[in-house]
């Protein structure tokens, strides 16, 4: 591998790990070439290449400022940064080996474009007593009572989802193994079957810290609302 390749590689992952860091994920190009040791004009070419195989890019053209549009992690797409500078690398190659490749490059862009699933997560909503209730869970992280109708449940609750016209609160429950071994299990409900929400359940699992070590990444919760859309 040439030195340029290298060190165009090198480059684009550090821009890519750069997209990933939640805290600064805007910066300019200015700033990265001088991170970088290159010239602005080269920072932006890297950027019109990472556009150009799928990822939603905005590049303001006045103060040169970068950022992804939207919640993004490469971890979503099975990706590391490493990988992702690669396969820039390999799609910038396949465009350049002309139509033979159409297809390579169709391939490497598909992977940077992720089906879209149409739900919204916390979504703005209308005043409502139980909708209100639920948000003030999430967002305090409180242990919560429901009930269904039906039954009663101790839950923690992790976010609202709304596909179309349904509202589902997605949360955790304790599950038994063993006298005092506890796991948790994802579940949901239609909130518009639940009638009556409270906040410091008396429940003996709550109670006896059962739900003190529950934990739930966000990428899990996304994967478990995508399945349950399929």
């Amino acid at each position: 591998m040439s030195k340029d390749i290298t060190a165009k590689l090198k480059r684009l992952e550090f821009i890519c790990k750069r997209l990933e860091n939640a805290e600064k994920r805007f910066f300019t190009a200015e700033q990265l070439a001088q991170e970088c040791s290159v010239s602005t004009r080269t920072i932006l070419r890297d950027m019109a290449l990472l556009k150009e195989v799928g990822l939603e890019l905005e590049i303001q053209h006045i103060t040169r400022g970068v950022y992804l549009a939207g919640e993004f992690a490469f971890k979503d797409l099975g990706l590391t940064s490493q990988t992702a500078a690669s396969l820039c690398i390999a799609y910038e190659a396949a465009k350049q080996a002309g139509d033979s490749y159409a297809t390579a490059r169709q391939y490497i862009r598909s992977i940077f474009q992720p089906k879209v699933v149409s739900y919204e997560i916390n979504p703005k909503l209308p005043p409502d007593p139980i909708v209100s209730k639920l948000q003030k869970a999430i967002k305090e992280k409180l242990y919560t009572k429901i009930n269904t109708g039906s039954k009663t449940i101790y839950i923690k609750p992790y976010c609202l989802f709304r596909q179309k016209e349904n509202l589902f609160l997605i949360f955790a429950t304790t599950r038994g193994y063993q006298r005092s071994v506890w796991g948790y299990v994802l579940d949901r409900v239609d909130v518009k079957y639940i009638t009556d929400v409270s906040f410091g359940a008396k429940s003996s699992l709550v109670k006896n810290g059962h739900f003190a070590s529950l934990g739930v990444p966000k990428l899990e919760i996304n994967d478990f609302i995508k399945d349950f859309l399929k």
